[in-house]
């Protein structure tokens, strides 16, 4: 089963279920089982309703003469092509039951591998969340009651502060605003994730050459294509059917496009290893020299998926090499933009302190000059008593 983007939100429901239908009705048939029987036997084992469900459907077809391949090709929602097309070529070849076990293989590395992903981006995700929370109700109910003190007493405000106020004032007067867009993004990225859309390539191509994350996405891709195409030549697929079916899976249209470089070569009569050249996807010094020693040996679909194999291990751990990097930096990142915040808020506070010391001093200050004032008040007194008593002197005289 692949993940792809148009069934990704469906498919990711049944995932772990799917696989281990794969699973067990690979040892089934491996085992000398018909194909009516195993049906018959897994639907009785399975402990959901919804895949007894679909296990009644694929037994009621297979019963009437379909093929597992034409039964499960009516599910395009649980069951992807590269699934379908690899069920069909094990069916013709009668290696069905081995067919199944790879497609298992395949099915649950990546179960573990989006739920180890799910566990690493939990702790950022949920981080991030709590501190967009934590800022949107400080900005939203305590932010405006300081903004509104701070204005009452005239206190001049430095630029952090009034940055973080207008941010306050345009939350609440439009907060209605920011769910809408809230809204609308969530919805564009759901089209974008389940339809096929112009701007597409343009996303793809810019989200591989994001720095670290493009490169772990690009890794991870070509992981994948080499593991589906190994799959598929593996089960009796011939080349170019196999490189059509990765186009029609394969979740990025980047690759896809390359891969059509892959195909008119392929059409040309070269083979694989000489037309993989052209595909800048692909490192020619590792998966190319890789496929063609095996067309040599004539081993092509066991080498791509050991290639495969070896391109997992060095995404898992850059995966988690990075995850340990991501959870201090988050800490820091999200407890800055909360620090920040709350400091633009005790910046004004300072200066209010500064200024009730200042108004300490004013009593003092007041009290020297009365006193200076008492004493010019006192030598006015005098001199104009000596001012009159010299008046007063020549008249007395005559």
């Amino acid at each position: 089963m692949e993940l792809n983007g148009r069934h990704l939100f469906k498919a990711q429901i049944i995932i772990e279920d799917i696989a281990n239908f794969t699973r067990n009705l690979g040892t089934f048939l491996k085992s000398g089982d018909s194909l009516p029987r195993a049906l018959s036997l897994l639907e009785q084992r399975m402990q959901t309703q919804r895949m007894k469900r679909l296990l009644k459907k694929l037994q009621h077809d297979v019963n009437r003469g379909s093929s597992l391949s034409e039964a499960i090709s009516k599910h395009r929602v649980y069951f992807s092509p590269m699934y379908i097309q690899t069920v069909k070529a094990g069916e013709m070849n009668g290696v069905l039951g081995t067919a199944l076990s790879h497609l298992a293989h395949k099915i649950g590395k990546e179960y573990l591998r989006t739920a180890t992903l799910r566990g690493i981006m939990t702790y950022p995700v949920v981080m991030a969340a709590i501190s967009i929370l934590v800022i949107a109700f400080l900005l939203f109910k305590i932010i405006p009651t300081f903004g509104k003190m701070f204005e009452d007493m005239g206190v001049k405000l430095p630029l952090p502060t009034r940055i973080v106020l207008e941010m306050s004032k345009i939350l609440v007067e439009y907060w209605w605003g920011f769910l809408i867009f809230i809204a609308l993004y969530s919805f564009a990225i759901y089209v974008f994730m389940t339809r096929p859309c112009r701007i597409r390539p343009v996303m793809d191509r810019m989200i591989l050459k994001l720095p670290i994350i493009g490169d772990i996405l690009l890794k991870n891709l070509v992981s994948r294509s080499l593991n589906i195409l190994g799959i598929l030549l593996k089960s009796g697929v011939d080349v170019i059917a196999a490189v059509r079916t990765l186009q029609d899976v394969i979740d990025n249209s980047v690759i896809a496009a390359e891969l059509d470089l892959v195909l008119t070569h392929l059409e040309q009569g070269n083979n694989l290893s000489d037309s993989m050249k052209h595909a800048t996807v692909f490192p020619l010094n590792i998966i190319v020299l890789a496929v063609k020693e095996a067309e040599r040996d004539d081993d092509l679909g066991q080498k791509l998926m050991e290639s495969s194999s070896s391109y997992e291990r060095i995404v898992d751990e850059t995966v988690l090499a990075v995850s340990h990097l991501i959870e201090p930096l988050m800490v820091v990142c999200l407890g800055g933009a909360i620090g920040i915040v709350v400091m633009a808020m005790f910046f004004p506070m300072f200066e209010m302190i500064n200024l009730v010391k200042d108004d300490k001093q004013i009593p003092a200050q007041i009290k020297k000059v009365s006193v200076q004032r008492q004493k010019m008040d006192i030598s006015d007194t005098v001199s104009e008593a000596s001012s009159d008593t010299k008046r007063r002197e020549p008249n007395d005289v005559k």
